[in-house]
C-alpha cells in the first residue's frame, strides 16, 4: 500500500509560533482605536438610549433576566409611559441599570464602558481574522477596517449602541469556536 503524504502548513504553523507579533498588532490596533475614540468620552446621550434606559428601568432588573432567559416570550412594560410597549433588547438591562444606579444620568462612566467593550472585543476580532485567514497581515487590515476611525466619534454610534456591542461580542466567540473546531490544526 502506498502511504499518502500528510498536509503539512509549515508556513502557517510557523506564524503561529511566533505570538509576541500578535501581541504587538493587537496593542498597535487598541492604541490607533483610542486615539480616535477617546475624544468621544464628552459626548452626552442618543435619543435611543434615553428610551432603552427608560424601557429598562420600567422593567426592572427582573423582568429583564426573564426576557434574557426566556427570548422567545414577549414581555409587556405597561403604567410607564402614555402608551404599553414591549421590552425588547433586553440585555441592555444589564448595563444601564447598574450605571444609572451608581452614576444616575452622568454620560461618561457610560461611554467609559462603551469604549472597554469595544476595546475588549479588538483582540477577539484579531484572533478570530487571524484564525480564519491565516494571514497576520490580513488579519490586521481586516481590524483596522471593522472599527471606526473619526476623530471624535459617537462612541455610541460605533456599533449602534451597547445592545448591539455586547451582541457583537457574543457573535465573535460564537464563530470562533465555530471556526476553532471545524478549521484544521493551522
Amino acid at each position: 500500500m502506498i502511504p499518502f503524504p500528510t498536509l503539512d502548513y509549515p508556513k502557517t504553523n510557523k506564524a503561529y509560533q511566533r505570538p509576541v507579533f500578535d501581541g504587538i498588532c493587537v496593542t498597535v490596533l487598541i492604541a490607533y482605536f483610542l486615539h480616535f475614540a477617546l475624544p468621544a468620552l464628552r459626548g452626552g446621550f442618543r435619543e435611543d438610549e434615553m428610551m432603552n434606559m427608560g424601557t429598562c428601568s420600567c422593567a426592572g432588573a427582573l423582568k429583564s433576566l426573564l426576557a434574557n432567559l426566556v427570548f422567545w416570550k414577549l414581555f409587556l412594560c405597561s403604567g410607564c409611559a402614555l402608551y404599553d410597549f414591549y421590552l425588547y433588547r433586553p440585555g441592555g438591562a444589564f448595563y444601564y441599570l447598574p450605571l444609572y444606579h451608581f452614576f444616575d444620568l452622568d454620560p461618561l462612566p457610560y461611554r467609559i464602558v462603551q469604549i472597554s467593550i469595544l476595546v475588549g472585543s479588538i483582540p477577539l476580532v484579531y484572533y478570530l481574522s487571524r484564525r480564519l485567514a491565516s494571514s497576520r497581515s490580513i488579519a490586521f487590515v481586516a481590524v483596522l477596517r471593522a472599527y471606526p476611525r473619526e476623530r471624535g466619534f459617537s462612541a455610541s454610534r460605533a456599533i449602534a449602541g451597547v445592545s448591539g456591542a455586547l451582541c457583537y461580542g457574543a457573535k465573535l466567540q460564537g464563530n470562533g469556536s465555530y471556526a476553532s473546531s471545524d478549521r484544521p490544526d493551522l
